[in-house]
């Protein structure tokens, strides 16, 4: 490994600040409210990279835990993932150079999309929502799923300008509140609040 850090390490690294955080959404359509609790985990990684995509590497054989641990530790580089057929025509090119911003991306976010698969022809992305921004020019959807209908979502898929517009034919939710929690130590930080929204009223 050379002493400069590898785009796969950065990613890594700035994926790591996320383990200890959860985002807390309240979103509102139709006058109907829901909560979307984000959490991240070490196996998000592979796939958010795009390592999962790539079927004829041998990292694909290995666990999501320990491709993450492989990036952290500097031992999975780009050249090794361009060795891959999936390559280019996966995108993954353009996950690897914009992975690191996923906090900032979130943080910085109040586009809260539904996402019916069925609407975007040629989508096989499985999610529930969907989160969107453009950021120096570039669309980036950020893909959250959860299971059987629980409040606690974990991101699915990560989307850098892709040829498919996602947001035709799904509905925007009115993001009513977005706080940013440390899951150890409780501090938290409410990064937006729609108008007069009242939390404590909500949940009386």
């Amino acid at each position: 490994m050379e002493g400069r850090m590898n785009k796969i390490q950065r990613n890594a690294k700035s994926f790591e600040k996320l383990l200890d955080v959860e985002y807390i959404f309240y979103l509102a359509y139709k006058k109907k409210v829901k909560r979307v609790i984000l959490r991240f985990e070490k196996e998000d990684f592979r796939h958010l990279e795009g390592i999962g995509q790539l079927f004829d590497l041998p990292l694909h054989m290995m666990s999501a835990r320990q491709n993450y641990s492989l990036a952290l530790e500097g031992k999975i580089t780009e050249e090794d993932l361009k060795k891959s057929k999936e390559y280019e025509c996966c995108m993954v090119d353009r996950k690897v150079d914009h992975l690191y911003l996923l906090e900032e991306f979130i943080d910085n976010n109040d586009l809260v999309f539904n996402y019916i698969k069925h609407k975007t022809k040629g989508s096989s992305i499985q999610a529930k929502i969907f989160l969107y921004k453009d950021m120096n020019g570039k669309e980036i959807y950020l893909f959250l799923d959860s299971t059987n209908d629980d409040e606690y979502y974990y991101p699915r898929s990560f989307v850098v300008a892709p040829e498919l517009d996602y947001k035709v034919g799904q509905f925007k939710y009115t993001v009513l509140w977005k706080e940013k929690r440390n899951r150890t130590t409780g501090e938290s930080e409410v990064l937006s609040c729609f108008k007069e929204f009242n939390l404590e009223k909500l949940s009386a």
